[in-house]
């Protein structure tokens, strides 16, 4: 009987010494993303130069946590959030290098832009100039940042104190503006000629959150030959069918078009949109009107519009 437990003993301690291993593999190959304020900064506390500074996993995979959801993967920005792609002229300012760190750290509340940006004060150094440095060298902003430029955490640290406010931050960015640094222009997809954004968020919250998290096949058929007028029609007119779909033709002209640019820029599949891709304008609802369609009549247009869905994920 002795044996046996002796037995079970050397085979729990084996196993345990395996997990142990095992846990301890794990942590080094993860060691980058374990976002702890203490395990980066242990990471990075010889990070006195861009040379020492091995910023690109840890960026990378703050900005996944942290920003994409907002910016986008491509940094494209959709609706109330704006683009990151062209962030190069604020950089280069005067007092725009401590801007950008001064909106990650402290948040941004400003008229231009209806959804707040939080404060990530909870991150360490490291990783709030990881991220800004992922940030400036995608998408275009590489082009126009010196990456002898780039950050380090010891460009982060002072600006930590005193703690502002998102206003205060808006107002720095009014400083920057007032000097002669031209507004970042937002991408053509966050542009519709006309204030939507808050209304259409409202508008969806209240007439199509009851249905809808999100309309993922918006931006694919309003690419479609023949998806803008379905779209439209769809919205002022209803849908019958297994999809049937109320009509909402109660709706101003510059209400409808809110609502359906809110359905494209919301949708997951926005980011793969041109970015010349034309948003919908209380002009176009307008004309629409002109031509009224029935249920039924809308119903039938759906088809084709499906049928070019099909042919283009068999090419």
């Amino acid at each position: 009987m002795r044996h046996i437990y002796a037995n079970r003993t050397v085979y729990l301690i084996a196993a345990l010494l395996v997990l142990v291993s095992l846990l301890f593999a794990w942590l080094r190959s993860a060691q980058v993303i374990l976002t702890t304020e203490r395990t980066v900064d242990a990471l990075f506390a010889g990070a006195t130069s861009l040379e020492a500074f091995d910023w690109e996993a840890l960026g990378e995979h703050s900005y996944a946590v942290n920003c994409r959801a907002c910016h986008g993967s491509e940094g494209r920005g959709w609706g109330a959030y704006p683009g990151l792609r062209t962030l190069g002229p604020l950089f280069n300012a005067e007092g725009g290098r401590e801007y950008l760190l001064h909106v990650t750290l402290h948040g941004l509340a400003s008229p231009r832009h209806t959804a707040p940006m939080p404060q990530f004060l909870n991150l360490p150094d490291a990783e709030v100039a990881a991220v800004n440095n992922f940030i400036l060298t995608r998408w275009g902003n590489e082009g126009a940042v010196d990456p002898e430029d780039l950050y380090l955490p010891s460009d982060v640290t002072p600006l930590r104190e005193p703690t502002l406010s998102p206003w205060d931050v808006n107002e720095l960015r009014g400083e920057l503006d007032a000097a002669g640094i031209a507004e970042v222009p937002e991408p053509v997809l966050a542009s519709a000629g006309f204030d939507w954004q808050a209304r259409g968020a409202e508008l969806f919250e209240e007439r199509c959150s009851g249905c809808h998290v999100t309309v993922p096949q918006t931006p694919a058929l309003l690419q479609a030959a023949g998806g803008r007028e379905y779209l439209r029609n769809l919205l002022l007119y209803g849908l019958a069918g297994e999809l049937e779909h109320p009509a909402f033709d109660d709706l101003s002209d510059e209400d409808a078009a809110a609502v359906l640019n809110q359905t494209v820029v919301t949708a997951p599949e926005a980011g793969d949109l041109p970015e010349d891709t034309q948003l919908f304008t209380p002009e176009e609802l307008a004309e629409a009107r002109e031509t009224p369609a029935d249920p039924e009549e809308v119903a039938a247009q759906r088809p084709a519009l499906e049928d070019e869905d099909a042919d283009e994920d068999g090419e």
